[in-house]
């Protein structure tokens, strides 16, 4: 019984060892830019910023699946009895990337994603009381960018990224229906282990 445990557990040593050695997996920082094209009701928005930490894998050489967890806020021109009030967008994106190489350059690929969103939307004062709600919804995404290695295992990816979510806004027993959506543009920084 001992033998096959130890059996079992190179087993899965030799495993991790070979999916490190392939590079098959990654992790980026991408901060960005928001610009929306849309209001929330009555309420115009400010470019925005925002981050997202985002994981992938690698299935094949032009195929990777990510999952991302983002932060983005956007100001607003209205101001409140408190002052001027954020929208903040906090929640969840995973997709499918397809990846090749641009024009036969060596250390340079145009990256296509697509994806699901599942975020949430609140409006917060200078205090950061929240006032308003959405909860979390479904919504979705879709980018275009490159990918420039720029040593071994690290690589910058400039990405312009369009996000869509619709969702119901509750506020003093009201429900507003509202479509967010926004064009984003950012710069990853990303390692391949």
């Amino acid at each position: 019984m001992k033998l096959s445990k130890q059996c079992l557990f190179l087993s899965l040593l030799l495993f991790s060892f070979t999916l490190l050695g392939q590079e098959k997996w990654s992790l980026e920082f991408k901060p960005g830019l928001n610009f929306p094209s849309t209001e929330i009701g009555e309420t115009n928005l400010e470019t925005g910023f925002g981050f997202e930490l985002i994981g992938g894998y690698s299935l094949s050489p032009q195929f990777d699946v990510y999952a991302a967890s983002g932060w983005n806020q956007f100001t607003t021109k209205e101001t409140s009895i408190n002052g001027e009030r954020d929208v903040k967008e906090t929640g969840f994106s995973l997709g499918l990337k397809f990846k090749d190489p641009f024009l036969n350059f060596v250390k340079t690929s145009y990256v296509l994603n697509v994806g699901g969103i599942y975020n949430n939307l609140e409006v917060e004062d200078r205090l950061n009381e929240t006032s308003e709600d959405t909860g979390y919804g479904l919504g979705w995404q879709a980018s275009v960018g490159l990918e420039y290695l720029i040593a071994e295992n690290w690589s910058l990816r400039p990405e312009l990224k369009y996000r869509s979510l619709s969702k119901d806004f509750k506020y003093l027993n009201i429900t507003e229906s509202i479509d967010h959506r926004y064009i984003s543009f950012g710069i990853g920084l990303a390692v391949s282990f």
